[in-house]
């Protein structure tokens, strides 16, 4: 009988660890929502700042990111001007708390500063984003906008390929 009772709960421990460890593992790395083909590589987080730097496997700069907002608060987007730049378009845009947006980059590189509720906030602790780094986009479609600025992780993706990119994997 005792020896029973501690073959039980071995068993419970070990099925509560895992339901624990699991779900935490998950979500340390983020890719568990991504879609196939969308790569956690193109960018990287510095003084708050998410700096989209395409990797890609061809020659083509143009690539596509998916951002996805993690936070309880609506994150706002803006370029952050490089102090070389005299211009240079402000790319701005709102996704909601869960929603996830569609971003075309046709450029070597570009600073985008995070802010909720009007206080600039940490992008890292905000967003999770892959890029389609085998993405191809036609001639017609290239250029640096928003595809879908707020909406689900289908309509994302479904803007993308409504849009005429090829969204390889």
């Amino acid at each position: 009988m005792n020896f029973m009772r501690v073959y039980y709960l071995k068993i419970l421990f070990f099925c509560l660890i895992s339901t624990w460890i699991s779900p935490s593992i998950a979500a340390k790395t983020g890719e568990q929502h991504f879609p196939s083909g969308c790569r956690m590589v193109g960018y990287e987080f510095k003084n708050n700042l998410l700096l989209l730097k395409p990797d890609s496997e061809t020659e083509e700069v143009s690539t596509l990111y998916l951002i996805h907002n993690i936070s309880p608060d609506a994150i706002s987007f803006a370029v952050e001007k490089l102090p070389t730049q005299s211009f240079s378009p402000s790319y701005k845009n709102t996704i909601n708390p869960n929603h996830w947006a569609a971003f075309a980059l046709n450029q070597p590189f570009l600073q985008l500063k995070c802010h909720a509720n009007g206080i600039s906030v940490n992008c890292e602790n905000v967003i999770n984003l892959c890029q389609y780094n085998r993405a191809k986009f036609a001639e017609h479609n290239q250029g640096t906008y928003w595809i879908l600025k707020n909406g689900t992780r289908y309509q994302a993706i479904r803007g993308a390929i409504d849009n005429g990119i090829l969204l390889r994997w």
